[in-house]
């Protein structure tokens, strides 16, 4: 049977990973994300949380700085964003840095026309958006549009994965979950693209806590994203971003800056491309962009500071 393989099958790639150890995939550019996350073709990760927490720009960041430093192609299904000229838009503000609206009425620092459109045509040959109108699009549908557009992608989005129709034709939720999720990660496998899922919270994780007068749920536990169990045991790699709530302070006393987030590995597969941890980011709105703040110094994507490890996890 052809779906049946006998070591003498694969042992060229036996070897080849005796040799080379796991393929790790590329890297964003943060020192302490870049030990716990990569993104490699032919697998997939889940990005969750609650709404507002900033998960479609922490992945957005991860697009624009993998096209930067290996001239990626990305094709974005995301209609809850906007239409096709916002998202462009916003791939142009974050891209360049510069604002391309007038931001507390500063003009002298907002994009020039100009230079919109010289950005624009670097960003146009990276990123593609799918528009599909006021039609429902189904998983097959997508593939078949991915298939016949004639562009090889490096990933696909879809933000988020409700936005797919989904008939379960009488299966029940938990086995049609399990088949899509599984069908997605073949077909990205496949077709050697990187697919990532941009998914809600199903309700809030676990038990609400409260400190110094402050109410709060904790970070997302992924059995709790929509369909949790099933997702959880299909997902490669899971991140979760939570924002810090306004006043929350650490355990120095210091409050959490408004603009703060924790990024946290919760799954991290196939083996070679990271491991299970979470790191701090924060958002500079003005350039509509991540850094990271290490020993008190603003540290963009691909601009190493410093060095420091992130926080590893026991599992």
């Amino acid at each position: 049977m052809e779906f049946i393989k006998n070591y003498s099958d694969v042992s060229d790639e036996i070897n080849e990973l005796f040799e080379k150890g796991y393929a790790s995939g590329e890297k964003v550019g943060f020192s302490q994300m870049d030990q716990l996350i990569s993104f490699k073709k032919g697998a997939t990760s889940y990005i969750y949380g609650t709404p507002a927490s900033g998960k479609s720009e922490f992945w957005w960041e991860c697009l624009i700085n993998l096209s930067k430093k290996k001239k990626w192609k990305h094709l974005i299904f995301s209609p809850e964003t906007g239409t096709p000229a916002e998202i462009f838009a916003e791939i142009i503000h974050k891209w360049s840095g510069k604002p391309f609206h007038d931001l507390d009425g500063n003009k002298l620092s907002r994009l020039t026309q100009s230079e919109m459109f010289k950005i624009g045509q670097e960003v146009s040959q990276y990123f593609y958006i799918m528009d599909t109108g006021v039609k429902d699009i189904t998983l097959d549908d997508f593939h078949q549009a991915v298939e016949k557009y004639g562009i090889k992608f490096d990933t696909i989005t879809t933000d988020p994965f409700n936005e797919v129709k989904h008939d379960l034709k009488g299966e029940s939720i938990n086995l049609y979950m399990a088949r899509v999720l599984g069908k997605i990660r073949m077909y990205a496998r496949e077709h050697n693209y990187h697919h990532t899922i941009i998914m809600h919270a199903a309700r809030e994780a676990g038990v609400k806590k409260e400190v110094d007068g402050i109410s709060f749920y904790p970070p997302t536990d992924p059995r709790y994203i929509d369909n949790g169990e099933t997702s959880f045991r299909k997902g490669e790699q899971m991140i979760c971003v939570w924002r810090y709530p306004k006043g929350l302070k650490d355990e120095f006393g210091t409050p959490y800056q408004i603009n703060q987030v924790k990024i946290i590995v919760q799954k991290s597969k196939p083996k070679g491309i990271g491991a299970c941890g979470e790191f701090d980011l924060f958002f500079d709105t003005w350039r509509n962009c991540y850094y990271e703040e290490i020993n008190g110094t603003k540290s963009y994507a691909g601009n190493y500071v410093t060095f420091e490890k992130p926080k590893i996890l026991p599992f």
